[in-house]
């Protein structure tokens, strides 16, 4: 389950990518994960980025800064990210509460399939 109104601070996205890593059992092997969220003064613009380190390369994603709402795209992002990677998971979620939480599960599309028959959730693929 994320909380999409949970950026406050720096390491609120590192801590989302950690999350999305774990799920995956660490499926993209990321060497660093770090964020760069800058709450900017009354007037100023505030920004946010994630930093990564997969396969030797870095890595970053700029990402939209909406109050202290998650940009959803970061987990369009890691999904890109894992397909790209020929792993057989892909990121699933459940978007039903209306945008205040999201379920979210890596399985690979089969996975997925028994888990909608035995569960009834029913996920879409992140992409």
């Amino acid at each position: 389950m994320c909380d999409v109104e949970r950026v406050e601070r720096p390491g609120s996205y590192r801590d989302v990518v950690s999350r999305l890593e774990r799920m995956t059992g660490g499926a993209l092997g990321l060497d660093r994960v770090e964020d760069h969220v800058v709450r900017g003064e009354e007037g100023e613009e505030d920004s946010a980025s994630v930093r990564i380190v997969h396969a030797g390369r870095p890595v970053q994603w700029d990402l939209r800064v909406n109050n202290d709402w998650l940009d959803v795209d970061v987990w369009s992002k890691y999904a890109a990210l894992l397909a790209a990677s020929n792993s057989p998971l892909r990121l699933f979620g459940d978007f039903a509460d209306d945008g205040q939480v999201a379920f979210l599960a890596a399985f690979s599309p089969a996975d997925q399939q028994r888990f909608r028959k035995r569960i009834g959730i029913k996920m879409q693929i992140v992409v």
